[in-house]
């Protein structure tokens, strides 16, 4: 958002700031909130490669896709691989070591992020 000079509001869940933000039934992941068009309430979306390309439409300058149509297949497909595949290794890691079990397990990490200040 910030490379693209595209403007917007970051507000961490269950802040002081978390006050018009509509209910989303995923609570981990970030969300992207974009007003409702022709009236319509405000629409909450999680997916990373939706947003991008939602985001491409409604604004112009600076792309995060590339140009030439042989990048921008490249670039599509890299995105899809790290979506589907990478999330594996990333689960593995976090579930496979003791020291990192230890780190994720529990409420640690996690009570942090739905209850800053608390």
């Amino acid at each position: 958002m910030r490379y693209r000079r595209i403007p917007h509001r970051f507000v961490i869940r269950n802040s002081k700031s978390d006050h018009d933000i509509p209910d989303v039934p995923v609570a981990l992941i970030p969300v992207l909130v974009l007003p409702g068009e022709g009236g319509a309430a405000p629409t909450a979306s999680i997916d990373s490669t939706l947003l991008l390309r939602k985001l491409e439409t409604l604004h112009q300058g600076r792309s995060l896709v590339p140009l030439d149509p042989g990048l921008a297949f490249v670039d599509a497909l890299l995105e899809d691989y790290a979506d589907e595949w990478v999330t594996k290794a990333m689960f593995h890691y976090r579930w496979v070591y003791p020291a990192d079990i230890a780190r994720s397990g529990g409420y640690g990490w996690w009570a942090r992020t739905r209850r800053p200040g608390r």
